[in-house]
């Protein structure tokens, strides 16, 4: 691979394209190859499933998802940061919307069966309809992986005493002393033909050697590497071959365990031959997990395995209570899960505590040695007026002068009444008019503010937008201004809706 690679770097191409290029490249390789990369004057394309190497060597990220390709002016770390932002803010989008569609449902459905509310009904469900429906995208699948709980082993899981190992007259390294205790997450690090695979197959039992190894009797050791995803037997479909023999397993315990590398589903009895080498790896890692080991050996678990399957397995290694002994090249994915790094280098071995990223600067600063862990008002009441009853009789002159202005101030008071009415006819029907104006008038501004609101929450929607610099901080304030806007907007419109209603 390091050949290949720099055979098409001396060719001093006008376009270097590379398909995981880091892949059975030594921690060194890959700094070298990342400093080569961000000096090259010519355009790069690059798949790859090592963060830190994506970082360091990109400035722009394509994104494949959802049968669409989405491209942002960032580096991989930028991308996962506007991706979150922009689905933290489709997330608040979708949320006010259905309590907006929520709140217009609770209208219709309460005003429905009334004869007098349907014009405002019919006027409401219009709006609904209207309304440009926000979709979250699917999210992609992903396993929520929890490694079995393991069988109980004791403090001190296994101990090398000056070991030593040679093939032939190639010798490999000499008076290794470690100690490995239960919780101890190791990676082993170093140049590629240092040893670490060697190291590791002697810790799995599974090489010859000098010195002394010591394991607890209650450990229970898995070994996992690239080559046992050739022993899978390829005429075995999925299910058959992540049964582990004379376990007391179900069919239903297994494909649920399954679930979580991702074979769900049909996806269970496909045929391993037929599986990519990505699902092999998973296949693989399943029906090791599955054994329920109290010590897992890996060596590149993470080979053939995507972004997101990757985060989901240092996850679960990171909170599994057992022993880990691994060896990886993701730099992400050591500094996620390890505690102790193991430096294979020059026939020595060298145990330092801490994370990947401890482990380099206390190497940038010199050190070697092992180090320590670290109510309503009443209206009021109108007097009656008796009525007058039996035969009219002679009255004296000024009796009659008070009938008489008895009769005129009741025709005055009949008058008063027929024109109070008119007067409250005519001031109904001027309110109703003046309500109606407004009713339109909000009907419009609702409408116009949902239809530059909707295309605001386009643009936001296109990464384009971003890459272009068209998401402006005065397209952003008026977006919120809006949202904080419709809903009083629309408030006001059901209230006029209703007053309207009362006065018919």
């Amino acid at each position: 691979m390091r050949a290949h690679i720099g055979r098409l770097l001396l060719e001093n191409p006008d376009v270097l394209m590379m398909d995981e290029p880091t892949n059975h490249l030594d921690l060194e390789s890959i700094d070298w190859l990342e400093k080569f990369l961000t000096t090259f004057d010519g355009a790069l394309v690059v798949v790859s499933h090592d963060r830190y190497f994506l970082d360091r060597v990109t400035n722009r990220t394509a994104w494949v998802h959802e049968k669409r390709l989405d491209t942002y002016a960032k580096n991989y770390s930028g991308f996962l940061k506007e991706r979150a932002e922009y689905e933290e803010m489709l997330m608040r989008r979708y949320e006010n919307q259905q309590e907006e569609l929520a709140h217009h449902q609770k209208f219709i459905d309460r005003f429905r069966s009334k004869a007098s509310k349907a014009t405002l009904v019919q006027s409401r469900i219009k709006m609904v309809e209207k309304i440009d429906r926000i979709e979250l995208p699917q999210g992609a699948r992903r396993m929520k992986l929890r490694i079995p709980e393991p069988a109980p082993c004791g403090r001190n899981v296994m101990e090398l005493r000056d070991v030593a190992k040679s093939y032939g007259d190639n010798h490999v390294f000499s008076g290794v002393n470690l100690r490995f205790e239960q919780g101890d997450r190791a990676a082993l690090v170093g140049r590629n033909g240092a040893g670490k695979s060697t190291l590791l197959k002697i810790c799995a039992g599974l090489l010859d050697h000098k010195g002394e190894r010591e394991v607890h009797p209650k450990a229970r050791l898995e070994y996992f590497s690239q080559n046992r995803v050739d022993t899978l037997d390829l005429d075995n479909d999925v299910l058959t071959e992540a049964r582990v023999p004379g376990a007391p397993q179900t069919d239903e315990q297994i494909r649920s365990f399954l679930g979580c590398f991702l074979f769900s589903g049909d996806d269970v009895f496909k045929l391993v031959r037929v599986l990519s080498g990505g699902e092999k790896s998973r296949l693989a890692l399943a029906r090791m997990m599955f054994r329920r080991g109290n010590v897992l050996l890996l060596d590149e678990p993470t080979n053939h395995l995507d972004i997101a399957t990757r985060e989901v397995l240092q996850e679960a290694l990171a909170e599994f209570p057992g022993t880990i002994i691994m060896i990886s090249h993701d730099r992400y994915f050591i500094d996620a899960v390890a505690n102790r790094i193991i430096e294979v280098a020059d026939g020595h071995v060298t145990a330092h505590y801490g994370n990947y990223t401890e482990y380099l600067a206390r190497r940038e600063a010199g050190g070697r040695d092992e180090d320590a862990l670290r109510g309503r008002a009443k209206a009021p009441a109108v007097a009656n007026t008796p009525a007058i009853t039996g035969t009219a009789k002679p009255m004296p002159a000024q009796d009659t002068s008070s009938a008489l202005a008895a009769i005129a101030a009741a025709k005055r008071d009949k008058g008063d009444t027929k024109k109070q009415s008119a007067d409250s006819r005519k001031e109904r029907s001027q309110k109703r008019n003046v309500l109606n104006a407004e009713l339109r008038d909000l009907e419009k501004k609702i409408e116009k503010s949902e239809a530059r609101l909707a295309e605001i929450h386009g643009l936001q929607a296109d990464p384009e937008a971003y890459t272009n610099n068209l998401i402006t901080p005065e397209i952003a304030a008026e977006g919120k201004e809006l949202e904080t806007q419709l809903p009083g907007l629309i408030a006001r419109w059901e209230a006029v809706g209703l007053q309207i209603e009362e006065l018919k």
